[in-house]
């Protein structure tokens, strides 16, 4: 008898795919293969070939469990091996001026954002909240590199809601301030990069978007990158 190819394909939150080829004979076999199937699209928080998506509501129990089994073990897990902690210990990261908040732990804070988040120590979890009010998706900035040298760092985040009214937040210029100094003096410079070019952060207002108004943002500089949108980049 002849074997019987399935195919599952399966991108991940972070970019990889997985690509996973089955062969088969057996009615039992094939069975078998369906079972995963049904499996994975009940908990993992990813995108599949073979059909449908993933509700909220699964993708936050796989991530939370998936938290729990890195957390709860003091070695790698091999499914989960990223580890926040270990990482900031890693990167040397002053634990005086930082924290890891988990202010996001249900998901509900900002849903594309992991349950840890690095944040200033200086940023309580209120203001996080607040912030990510005026934060496009929620997306606030929270720190994604550190150089314990000269305590510079990079955090990233989404575009605020200014809109045609040039809306502000106080917690925001609190927060970014917060970032600005944290491992550093209070006259340290901080730069704000949006990868957009500036029309078309100019016309994200139209949208109740846009850009920083920098007047808010002491001592900090507003730089574009003029990068293309995201289908041209994804088309280069």
């Amino acid at each position: 008898s002849s074997f019987r190819c399935s195919r599952i394909r399966i991108e991940c939150w972070d970019f990889r795919v997985l690509d996973l080829t089955f062969w088969t004979k057996t009615k039992r076999g094939e069975q078998r293969i369906k079972n995963l199937k049904m499996l994975l699209e009940g908990y993992a928080a990813t995108r599949y070939y073979f059909g449908g998506t993933v509700s909220k509501k699964s993708a936050r129990l796989f991530r939370r469990k998936a938290n729990q089994r890195t957390s709860s073990s003091k070695e790698p897990n091999s499914c989960f091996p990223y580890d926040l902690e270990r990482e900031m210990r890693r990167q040397k990261l002053d634990m005086k001026e930082w924290r890891i908040s988990r202010c996001n732990e249900s998901f509900e804070v900002c849903p594309t954002y992991p349950s840890l988040m690095v944040v200033p120590r200086s940023s309580s979890d209120k203001l996080l909240k607040d912030t990510a009010k005026f934060r496009s998706k929620g997306r606030i900035p929270v720190l994604t590199w550190f150089d314990h040298s000269s305590g510079c760092s990079i955090s990233r985040c989404a575009q605020p809601r200014v809109g045609l009214g040039s809306n502000s937040s106080e917690q925001d210029e609190l927060h970014i301030r917060n970032v600005r100094i944290a491992g550093g003096e209070e006259q340290r410079r901080l730069v704000i990069i949006d990868c957009r070019s500036e029309i078309a952060a100019g016309a994200n207002s139209l949208k109740g978007k846009g850009t920083e108004n920098i007047l808010n943002y002491h001592n900090c500089k507003l730089l574009f990158s003029n990068i293309a949108n995201i289908h041209a980049v994804r088309h280069s």
